[in-house]
């Protein structure tokens, strides 16, 4: 077997790519999972939520703890998709 300098630049090189865009994969699903972040998601069906939309804060007391992820209609309201703090209880 060949050591590691012996091996073409292409092999090397190739892998190298491979391993990086394994990574930046890796990273990209983690982040999809709400347990690793530290978020859970709830839902409020709200009469009125003009102004609302996808990316707005979530506040408690004047104090950010999440953001609101979607918006949906449902029966005689509109459905709001939050992601919350996992610290943080909505009563």
């Amino acid at each position: 077997m060949r050591s590691f300098r012996e091996r073409s630049p292409l092999v090397v090189g190739l892998l190298s790519l491979v391993l990086i865009a394994a990574g930046v994969g890796l990273a990209f699903s983690i982040n999809r999972f709400e347990g690793l972040r530290g978020v859970y998601t709830l839902s409020a069906d709200l009469q009125d939520a003009a102004g609302l939309q996808p990316g707005n804060e979530v506040r408690v007391a004047g104090v950010k703890v999440g953001q609101v992820k979607s918006l949906r209609l449902a029966p005689g309201a509109a459905r709001v998709i939050m992601e919350v703090e996992r610290d943080v209880r909505i009563p």
